[in-house]
Order: structure tokens, then sequence, then C-alpha cells
């Protein structure tokens, strides 16, 4: 009697949904253990990123905000869509905006988009004599009145009524202080003050309104708001009107100051959660309120921004997203969740942000080699991705298109889209390009064998579709091996179709998977059947 054949035994996986990055020491199925270059838009399935919109020569633009049109500063050159309005000092800019205007910071200017026009927050007139005189509330001279006109050539140029200024120089007649601008022209001011009788002063007078040094900003119910970690305060405008920061009348309209208590840095602020939301790197404080007499300045002890990314804050899905000491965090107006931690323990630092289409994109300096990395969270599904790039320097959101501003000179545009400007009218070397393939893989963690030194993968089944242009490979590596075994190339078009691969075989107890290609390639699902090897 012949002896009979024994069986091998076989068994099969089947992964269908791929659930991105997970850096950390162990690598759940479904999950890669390395990728890039890879996008989240048809998850579960899984293919390469959108081509890029390439955008070349803009090492020298140093700032963009989106407006009703692009606010951007070229070298020292301030434009707002295709028309330059003025000269910025070159370097990075804070942006907020109330209606038409939009107020620029370090530099305290103010654009006004409908004139067209850029001017200063700050306003300061000086002159060695004035003559001074008891007058009525339009300026007619009147006796015994509450009201003092001050005449000189140009010494009310550049206020307005209502403007709070600083007065210094006249002496006893108007003592040196502060007054509310009750009217005027370019040649006289009218203020408050009860005056004995005219006079005239020959000493030097100035007159002043001034601006707040803010290290962050942000707009909401039109008020600039701002913080300042050297004064450890936080202030709003005057209500509508970001050139009066220390009106206090007593009245709705006021601008607004509040010293906060706790002495660490300010490291960022936003408003997208219907409240100022000022950070301190472990500290939240939030400003309740819709006017000076009721608003109130609560604090929380909870993590906040890490120093060094403000510019990692960015709205998405009815959430705040930023950098933390600990990592990437979600803040919904609750306690914030840390959403990083499939990122693995690697320490960051130094991130900027920005937000689009369900997507968080971060670019963060990693603290160790001190390479740059940029990731992207889909805040739908919670994956986490990583894509080539070079250190963003900023990165701007315009509609359904953001912007990304490299160190490499070059502004890249996730979803392909080009200028900001049209050309024809901006004298510029700027030139648009487009990706043509990208440039793509990824690695499974090491699939574990349930019968060591028996258990192989014996074929490969995989469900995909190419389109023109595109190529794929499939790589093996053994856990005794440190080099990628390659099994199968595939170039050219290939409508949705599943293949059978026969696996290189190894005795071993761990194999780990390697996918890349060029262009696009789209895998659906991925199957192995694992044969049981003799006890030889």
């Amino acid at each position: 009697m012949q002896p009979g054949l024994k069986n091998i035994k076989r068994r099969r996986t089947f992964l269908s949904t791929f659930k991105g990055l997970c850096l950390r020491h162990a690598t759940p199925d479904g999950y890669f253990k390395d990728a890039q270059n890879l996008s989240s838009d048809g998850y579960p399935t899984i293919a390469p990123r959108k081509a890029r919109g390439v955008i070349t020569e803009c090492a020298t633009v140093y700032a963009m905000y989106d407006h009703a049109k692009m606010c951007w500063v070229w070298e020292s050159a301030l434009f707002y869509g295709e028309t330059m309005v003025g000269e910025v000092i070159p370097g990075k800019k804070q942006f907020a905006s109330l209606g038409a205007n939009v107020v620029i910071f370090p530099d305290k200017l103010l654009l006004n988009t409908e004139e067209m026009t850029l001017t200063s927050l700050e306003n300061e007139t000086s002159v060695v004599f004035a003559a001074l005189y008891p007058c009525n509330r339009d300026g007619t001279t009147a006796d015994g009145t509450d009201y003092t006109k001050i005449a000189a050539v140009g010494i009310g140029k550049g206020f307005k009524e209502g403007d709070s200024v600083h007065i210094s120089g006249i002496g006893e007649a108007v003592p040196d202080g502060s007054y509310l601008v009750q009217g005027g022209t370019d040649d006289h001011i009218i203020i408050i003050h009860p005056l004995g009788g005219k006079t005239t002063v020959q000493s030097s007078i100035t007159v002043s309104r001034k601006v707040p040094d803010l290290d962050f900003i942000c707009a909401l119910d039109n008020r600039i708001w701002g913080a300042s970690s050297k004064t450890h305060t936080i202030c709003a405008c005057k209500l509508g009107d970001p050139t009066n920061w220390e009106s206090f009348q007593g009245i709705s309209t006021d601008a607004y100051q509040a010293i906060v208590p706790s002495p660490e840095p300010f490291t960022g602020a936003a408003s997208d959660l219907g409240n100022v939301i000022f950070f301190k790197e472990e500290e939240i404080i939030r400003v309740y309120g819709n006017k000076p007499s009721n608003f109130q300045v609560t604090s929380y002890k909870m993590p906040g921004v890490e120093a060094g990314s403000s510019e990692s804050i960015a709205f998405l899905e009815s959430a705040l997203f930023y950098k933390g000491l600990s990592g990437i965090y979600a803040y919904d107006g609750g306690i914030p969740e840390c959403i990083s931690a499939f990122l693995g323990d690697k320490r960051y630092k130094n991130a900027r942000a920005g937000a689009v289409n369900g997507k968080y994109y971060v670019s963060m300096r990693d603290d160790e080699s001190g390479e740059y990395a940029l990731f992207v969270y889909d805040a739908r599904s919670g994956a986490w991705y990583r894509e080539s790039a070079s250190e963003i320097r900023y990165f701007t959101r315009s509609g359904n298109e953001l912007y990304m501003c490299a160190s490499d000179g070059k502004t890249y545009s996730v979803n392909g889209g080009g200028l900001w400007y049209n050309k024809n009218e901006v004298i510029s070397t700027r030139l648009f390009l487009k990706e043509s393939r990208v440039d793509w893989h990824f690695e499974t963690g090491l699939m574990t064998l349930s019968m060591p030194s028996r258990q192989y993968v014996s074929r490969l089944h995989v469900r995909f579709a190419m389109q023109e242009n595109a190529c794929l490979k499939i790589e093996i590596r053994f856990a005794e091996e440190a080099e990628w075994i390659t099994f199968f190339e595939f170039d050219g078009v290939c409508a949705e179709r599943t293949i059978s691969i026969p696996v290189p075989t190894r005795r071993s107890d761990s194999a780990a998977l390697r996918f890349s290609g060029t262009g696009d390639v789209t895998i659906f699902a991925i199957g192995k059947t694992f044969s049981e090897g003799s006890d030889v």
C-alpha cells in the first residue's frame, strides 16, 4: 500500500481598509510602518496623493493672507491681489481683518482694501508753537466751557474724532496725559478740558496715538485682539477701530485690557470657536462676553500651544488643531485631545500647519535629527500620512486650495492650483508648473506567523488599478534579512483587477511587505496565503 500524501495546511488573511501610519514599536494590521506620498482621498482604499502645483521663485514671498483677494508680501512690497499697495518691512507677518480692513503686525499697518490705501495704525505730530482757546464742542470760541481748542500747523494731521491721544509738552494749561479728540482739522484738535482763557505755548508739543506691541493677534466681533508677553496683558481695540487701543470712557465701544496672572509667555491666539482664545504652553485662556463691561477672562490648566509653534493653529471640522508639548491636539472647547499617538515617540518642534478639505497639514522639525517632516491628518478617518517636502515656512488657505511656502524657494498647492494672482499684471519671474507623476511607497509591519519556523507566505493576492504611465513594485523582507526582495513589477494601464503572485519562500517567524511605485495606482485590497512547511 502506497503511503498517503499529507495535505499542506493553509490559511488566508484579507485586508481592505488601510488606516494610515503607525510609527509605534508595533504596527497593527492595516497600518503602515513607513509610508510616503499616500492619500486618504479614496479611504478605505489607498492611492498616491494628488499632483501638486509648483510655483517657482517664491523665496522672497514672506507672507500670504487670504481676504477677498490674496494679501501677500514680496520682498518689501505689499500686494493685494495684483495691485501693489505699499511697502512693508520684509519678514513674517500676522494678519487679521475687520471687514474691508486688514491689520498687519508687527508693522502696525492698516490696509483698506476698498480705497487701496496703506496707513499706520499709530500717529504722532510734534509742533513748537500752539494757540489754546476755550471753545464750544464745534470749535467756536467761547469762555467757561469744558472744551479746549489746540491750534498749530499740522497738529491734527492723521487724527480723527474719537481718537484717544496722549498730549505732552503744553504745561499747566493742559497737563500731560490722555485725552479724547472731539473733533478737528489738520491744524487743530478739540479736547475735553476746561481752560481759563486764551493762551499760547512755545514749547515742543507732542500729540500721539499709540498701538501696543503684540506678540499674537486675531479678530472677533469687530475687534482686533492681541496678547503681549512683555506686559502679561491681553487687549482689544475700540469697537470697529483698530487704531485705538486706549479709549476707556465706560461705554460699550471702549477698548479693553486685562492682566493675566501667570508669568509664562503667550504662545498663540485664535478666535475660531466663538471666543477669543490665547494659549500658553500649559494654559488656555478664553475671553467670554461681548462688551468691556461683561468681558470675562477664564484660564484653564490644559495642554496649550508649544512655544515656537504658534503657526500650527488651524481650524478644521469644528475644532482647533495645534502642536502642544506632547503632540498634536484637537480642541473643541472642552479638554484638548492628543491625536498624534500613531506618530510614535519622536519629539518634534517648530510646527506650522494649514487645513483644507478635512485634512490638517503640519510641518515639524525632528528634535533629534533636525530634519523636517510633513504629516497629514485626515479628521474624518483619523488616519495619519506623510508627504515629501522640505521645511514649510508657512501655510495659506484660499478657498479649497492650500498653499505651502517651502524653504526651497517654491510654493506648492496641495490640490494643483496655480498662481494666486494674474501674472500678466505683476512683473515677476514666477513660473507655474505641475508635478507629472508622484513617487510613493508604503511598508507593512512585521507579519508574525502563528507557528514559528514552519509558516511562510506562499501567495499574495492584490486587487488594484493603474492609470497611464504608472508602475507598481512589490517587495518582501524576512526578519533575518536586511534587504528587500522584489517579486512583482508591473507598469502600464490596468483596469481594476485581482492578481495572485507566488512569494519567495523563507522559513521565518515574520516578514514585511513593501509596495512602491510612480503615478496613479489604487490598491483596493491585499490578501495573503500562509502555508505550513515541513518539520525538517
